[in-house]
């Protein structure tokens, strides 16, 4: 016996999975590039996936000094030592 899904309740679940690939790719983005080395973060060619995870990027940017009011500004810029 094989169950049928209306073709409405179709077009939602496809709605749905493309909204959330689509809000979630940028969290994905961040937490990929915070694991890749200096130069694999900022070549031309991006990465979907680390070739070396690292962690090097991730102190520098926790430790940035807030700005006014207690609102953080995080640059997305390579980080120099």
């Amino acid at each position: 016996m094989t169950r049928r899904f209306p073709a409405g309740r179709v077009v939602v679940i496809v709605v749905v999975g493309l909204f959330s690939v689509w809000t979630l790719w940028p969290v994905y983005w961040m937490v990929s590039t915070s694991l890749k080395n200096p130069q694999e973060a900022t070549s031309l060619s991006p990465t979907l996936w680390p070739h070396s995870l690292t962690g090097s990027l991730v102190p520098s940017i926790l430790l940035r000094k807030c700005h006014s009011r207690g609102t953080c500004m995080v640059l997305l810029s390579p980080v120099s030592r």
